[in-house]
């Protein structure tokens, strides 16, 4: 008796420390594949390609990874019949390990063979930034389409068989709704931000000179924390500029600053002039 009691402790031991190295190993993969699609992001950027076209890549990669990790696992899925728990709580959690690897693999295969095929573009790009991409329309279209797939989805399968859906859920929420919120937010940007002419001829005062390396500026300076209600308190990092802005157009002047050439929406922060390499001095 003692034996068997053993055994099924010993059993209960290598399932639950499997699954903590599997899933620690899933987890080290998801994070990963996210980084490499970032850098994926930024190299076409580099070759001269503009966010909402990078965006797009991305989006159109993580589609790819996402269909291909549903058909995975719909696959395996589909022909498990048994009754025991045991045995389907293994085909769950390979099929959902399938769903995300082979998803942030494929996504990352795509994307990486897209990056290589492109061809190279002038990145520099001089003078005012002329952003004519519709931000909000695109944002609340997404937004609008992945709320209604989301009450469709509710009203349309009992909340037994729609958590069998989840990957669709996740899905809607990762590809629609949350870039549609991020779209938003770059609208808000675009819509608040004024000239350097603007700023200069509304404020006399002696301008504050803002010098910095271009690939430093969106480094993180300090972390700003919400209450959203939760256990942890929501971060957003600000950087330095934005987090010196306010307070140095209140009490000395406006804030300025030579803006980079491979900008297409200038940072939030100081008041930016887009000159030539010849001519970096611009208006001031």
């Amino acid at each position: 008796m003692m034996e068997r009691i053993l055994s099924v402790v010993f059993a209960i031991l290598c399932f639950v420390l499997g699954f903590c190295i599997a899933f620690a190993v899933f987890a080290l993969a998801i994070v990963g594949g996210m980084r490499f699609l970032g850098r994926l992001f930024f190299r076409v950027k580099s070759k001269g390609y503009k966010p909402p076209f990078a965006c797009l890549i991305v989006i159109l990669s993580l589609i790819a990874g996402v269909l291909a990790g549903g058909i995975a696992f719909y696959t395996i899925s589909i022909g498990q019949r048994t009754e025991s728990f045991t045995v389907v709580m293994l085909w769950f959690f390979l099929a959902f390990y399938l769903f995300f690897g082979i998803g942030i693999g494929v996504s990352s295969l795509v994307m990486a063979l897209v990056t290589a095929a492109l061809p190279q573009r002038k990145a520099r790009v001089f003078g005012a930034r002329k952003v004519r991409f519709p931000f909000a329309i695109v944002g609340w279209f997404e937004i609008v389409g992945g709320t209604l797939l989301l009450l469709y989805l509710f009203s349309d399968f009992p909340l037994n068989k729609l958590l069998n859906h989840w990957n669709i859920l996740a899905g809607t929420y990762l590809l629609a709704i949350l870039p549609g919120l991020y779209f938003l937010e770059l609208a808000k940007r675009r819509k608040k931000t004024l000239s350097l002419t603007q700023v200069i001829a509304e404020d006399k005062r002696p301008p504050v000179f803002y010098l910095r390396s271009f690939k430093e500026e969106s480094l993180p300076f300090v972390a700003e924390y919400t209450d959203t209600g939760g256990d942890e308190p929501y971060a957003n990092t600000i950087t330095l500029e934005k987090y010196l802005s306010a307070k140095i157009t209140e009490l000395i002047g406006p804030f300025v600053a030579l803006g980079s050439p491979e900008d297409y929406l200038p940072p939030e922060g100081a008041a930016r002039f887009y000159a030539e390499d010849k001519n970096c001095d611009g208006p001031l």
